[in-house]
């Protein structure tokens, strides 16, 4: 088996660098934190259980976003696709809640979400809940199965992205789960290299695509972000080059 890769750079001089090498994805990323950053911290109520379950989701995505940033600074390319697949994933529960034209559905939907949480949180959890909490969630959940919830390829079905899901999906998850064809590349080196940075690029604007995707249905409820900024900033993601050439973004393998 090849040797791993040797660190000879300190992680700040490798985080400029990925930083230098990436650095339009970075600002986009940045741009995204910016816009979503302020609008989480700004008070809000939740008039119904559609507004509290997007809430849920939105501050899920903030966190999850940022981490991508993080990961990405360190070269920890399958880890920084694992949290992008769980941005994809959030963002894709949030269209599936939104997407029914009948308010009653969405709602409905809304309160398998919001039962099953309660389902799942165990009795010492529950007791530690003030009892107006407690009644609160015990109407909710009084009304829903356990569960009821579908599996995240129906979810992408229902909202209509089987591209997204056949591409974006099935890429991340094997990523995620370590079965990423880009491992023929590292071990085909005579050094497996530890900090790989392919993919940062796409990971970066892909992960603030899918936080913004969350963040255009929360908004259309809260309504707290300048809607024009919000639209250029979905113009800049969308005009981003997929597949920008870069002569380090996938090195050639060399020979055994």
């Amino acid at each position: 088996m090849s040797p791993l890769e040797a660190i000879d750079v300190s992680l700040d001089e490798f985080r400029a660098r990925i930083r230098a090498q990436w650095s339009t994805e970075f600002h986009l990323h940045r741009l995204t934190v910016d816009l979503i950053e302020p609008a989480l911290t700004t008070p809000r109520k939740h008039e119904d259980h559609i507004a509290l379950v997007l809430d849920m989701l939105f501050v899920q995505v903030y966190k999850a976003h940022v981490s991508v940033r993080f990961l990405a600074e360190i070269g920890h390319m399958e880890d920084a696709a694992t949290i992008a697949r769980r941005l994809l994933e959030l963002s894709v529960f949030a269209g599936y809640i939104s997407f029914p034209s009948r308010e009653e559905e969405r709602t409905a939907r809304a309160d398998r979400y919001l039962g099953n949480l309660w389902h799942e949180l165990p009795p010492e959890g529950r007791a530690v809940l003030p009892n107006d909490i407690r009644t609160f969630w015990e109407s909710i959940a009084g009304g829903v199965p356990r569960g009821g919830l579908p599996s995240f390829q129906k979810m992408f079905a229902e909202i209509d992205k089987h591209e997204t899901y056949a591409k974006d999906y099935r890429l991340l998850t094997g990523i995620a789960h370590g079965s990423s064809s880009d491992q023929l590349i590292a071990f085909a080196h005579r050094r497996v290299p530890v900090r790989p940075h392919w993919h940062l690029g796409a990971l970066l604007v892909f992960a603030s695509r899918y936080a913004v995707g969350l963040a255009l249905l929360w908004n259309d409820i809260y309504k707290i972000i300048e809607t024009a900024a919000l639209q250029s900033l979905v113009d800049d993601l969308t005009q981003w080059p997929e597949g920008r050439p870069d002569p380090e973004a996938t090195p050639p393998a060399e020979a055994p």
